[in-house]
């Protein structure tokens, strides 16, 4: 288990009843980390053997760049916005401004609202009413947001018990990639993973690829070109990513300028680097989709020592 940067090791145990416990190890977590009362916990899976834990105070609802909101009222036309959180995000000087809010790694919908200040208040309110019925949002439930941008966010929506619900997909905005047809190959090697005892290779609907490859280090910062496909001068909107055939993830994009020359690096990189299990030195072999914003992890050939 890992909280801001430090490493716990836990135990698991499940009762007769199926109910699993976190057990040895806990109580140095809730020590070490100064867990209170009515504070909230996000757990997040990075591999079989690990979580990464995300802890809001009940003082101020946030995380870094993160916070998370307990829908009391589901039918409101706007939410508010702790004070705290979005000093993270902006520093002193919030605008009032239109705002892209994202669905989480697996739902490609997005919405635009309007963050407003009413006073001394801050809130999401013209377009956020679409928003909490296109999710279903309910009594109870729990929401996360998570700066992508100074003009995006991502939202990650949980039920009352804790459990992570899928936000529904724009029956628009699949982006599944077919693997019928005959179609240009996009992924040369085979994937893992067999239906019907046969490896399918994954196909692209559209020519546009850029591919290119880089070691796993941190951070990716994206070539040039990839850059430009992505219109990243223009706005800076999060891009899909994906591992094979693995689920997509949506991330974030940061402008980096060195020598008067704009880079951009992708933000949750750790993460997805730990999910997927690919190691520092690794060489990865991308390809990318500029009509869906899509990049696409062909093949991994692990470091050689």
């Amino acid at each position: 288990m890992t909280v801001d940067s430090k490493i716990f090791p836990v135990k698991l145990f499940r009762n007769n009843e199926g109910q699993v416990f976190i057990t040895d190890g806990w109580a140095k977590v809730a020590r070490v980390m100064d867990l209170q009362q009515k504070d909230i916990i996000v757990f997040k899976l990075i591999t079989d053997t690990m979580f990464r834990i995300f802890i809001y105070k009940h003082e101020n609802s946030t995380c870094g760049s993160s916070m998370v909101v307990v829908i009391l009222k589901p039918s409101q036309p706007f939410i508010l916005l702790s004070a705290d959180f979005l000093h993270n995000c902006y520093g002193d000087n919030v605008p009032e401004q239109i705002v892209t809010i994202h669905g989480d790694e697996v739902s490609p919908r997005c919405w635009n609202v309007k963050l407003s200040r009413q006073g001394d208040k801050y809130s999401f309110n013209d377009g956020w009413f679409k928003l909490s019925k296109d999710i279903h949002l309910e009594y109870a439930y729990f929401i996360v947001f998570s700066q992508l941008t100074r003009v995006s966010f991502q939202v990650t929506l949980y039920a009352q018990n804790g459990t992570q619900l899928v936000i529904p997909k724009h029956e628009y905005n699949n982006i599944e990639i077919q693997s019928s047809g005959n179609r240009q190959h996009l992924n040369h090697q085979e994937f893992n993973g067999k239906q019907g005892g046969i490896q399918k290779p994954v196909y692209a609907t559209e020519p546009d690829l850029i591919e290119f490859t880089t070691t796993a280090n941190k951070p990716l910062r994206l070539p040039t070109n990839v850059a430009k496909a992505a219109k990243l001068h223009d706005e800076l909107m999060p891009i899909k990513m994906r591992y094979l055939s693995k689920k997509t993830y949506m991330v974030g994009v940061r402008p980096e300028i060195s020598n008067k020359t704009t880079r951009f690096a992708l933000t949750g990189w750790t993460d997805f680097l730990l999910s997927n299990r690919i190691h520092k030195g690794d060489k990865i072999y991308w390809a990318f989709q500029s009509s869906k914003r899509l990049l696409i992890v062909n093949k991994v050939d692990p470091k050689v020592n």
